[in-house]
């Protein structure tokens, strides 16, 4: 449950308080792969780590898929 929240309310703050646009141009994803990695690859990854985290956290709170939830977040 414990974990569950962290991660929902980190992609909460990602998603939903800070917006994507500003996590795309955070120092921790443009600014340091920008040079390494093409922008819709930094895009991307963006975007599914918000959104792995704020559904995959979701699901652990509610209990529903957790198997499935914890694997996504491991991927993260």
């Amino acid at each position: 449950m414990i974990l569950g929240l962290i991660f929902l309310m980190q992609g909460f703050g990602k998603v939903f308080t800070w917006g994507m646009e500003n996590v795309i141009n955070a120092p921790f994803f443009n600014g340091t792969f920008k040079d390494m990695l093409p922008a819709y690859l930094i895009n991307i990854t963006a975007y599914y780590t918000s959104y792995i985290e704020l559904i995959g956290g979701f699901l652990l709170v509610i209990g529903f898929k957790t198997n499935y939830a914890l694997y996504a977040l491991a991927s993260v």
